[in-house]
């Protein structure tokens, strides 16, 4: 399967403050209102439902011993750990918040570029080489290989200014089935000039950073249901475990998003992704 590298994108995104304001809000509610209905079908009381998200929250760390934490308790939906890496580093330190929802921008918010702009499209060795490093993680599960992609969408002035320089790495495990929620995959977008996106996670506002060394990261899980629905209790089929991180490694803004990760792997990649080397692929 090949897929290109936003080679369709014609425009860039400038989020509108106020309408990511408005529908925050309105997902809250909405949220809100899904739960409670959820709840009195199931005949749930509140402390209850309580009771089981902290208890979502919390087991994901506990199940896994491969990684010492020490949790602490924190408001607005934050599970944070002080997390000792394999290498047993000290500059480690992992702080993963709940993400409370998904922003989706308008296509109407963005803009068409220049008339005299100038398209190039990019092999990866290209790309890497114009980012000046190899931004890609040295270290994933076995089962993930990365899939190709036609080309990477470049865009400059005729002075030399870059327009759009976005390109995204994607890792998927061998599966014949074009969709399948439960699949192992990680996705990762980078930009020398800064990422733009028609998909914003939204975060609580008291979040907690992260850190790899000197490289701050801002780091979130979210749980993603998946259908089919049941018609009665609105139940999802099953939900998914996603990481996302957002981080700037020597000049490179990246984001990454994986599904169906342990925790442990996701951290794995992310310290082999800022421990490579600052040199670009020959």
């Amino acid at each position: 399967m090949k897929h290109n590298a936003y080679c369709s994108l014609q425009q860039r995104i400038h989020p509108d403050a106020a309408l990511l304001e408005t529908t925050r809000q309105l997902m809250r509610q909405e949220a809100a209102d899904r739960r409670r209905r959820f709840n009195r079908s199931l005949g749930i009381g509140t402390a209850a439902c309580t009771v089981a998200v902290l208890l979502g929250v919390v087991a994901p760390w506990l199940a896994q011993p491969q990684v010492q934490s020490q949790l602490l308790a924190h408001p607005d939906g934050i599970t944070s750990a002080q997390t000792e890496s394999k290498l047993e580093r000290p500059d480690i330190s992992i702080n993963i918040n709940e993400i409370t929802g998904v922003q989706s921008v308008s296509i109407d918010q963005k803009l068409a570029f220049p008339e005299n702009a100038l398209t190039k499209e990019l092999t990866q060795e290209e790309a890497i080489r114009y980012l000046g490093r190899d931004v890609r993680p040295q270290k994933l599960p076995v089962d993930l290989k990365q899939e190709e992609n036609d080309a990477y969408l470049f865009v400059e002035l005729p002075d030399g200014s870059v327009v759009y320089d976005q390109f995204t790495f994607w890792f998927r495990e061998d599966s014949e089935e074009e969709y399948n929620p439960l699949c192992r995959q990680l996705t990762l977008t980078a930009s020398k000039t800064g990422l733009v996106s028609d998909c914003v996670y939204l975060y609580p506002q008291a979040y907690q950073k992260s850190y790899i060394g000197d490289v701050e990261i801002k780091l979130g899980h979210q749980e993603v249901e998946y259908g089919p629905y049941d018609e009665q209790t609105h139940a999802p089929a099953g939900t998914y475990d996603r990481y996302v991180a957002e981080l700037t490694v020597d000049g490179v803004e990246c984001e990454l998003v994986a599904d169906n990760f342990t925790q442990q792997e996701f951290i794995d990649a992310l310290i082999s992704m800022v421990s490579t080397q600052s040199t670009p692929t020959p």
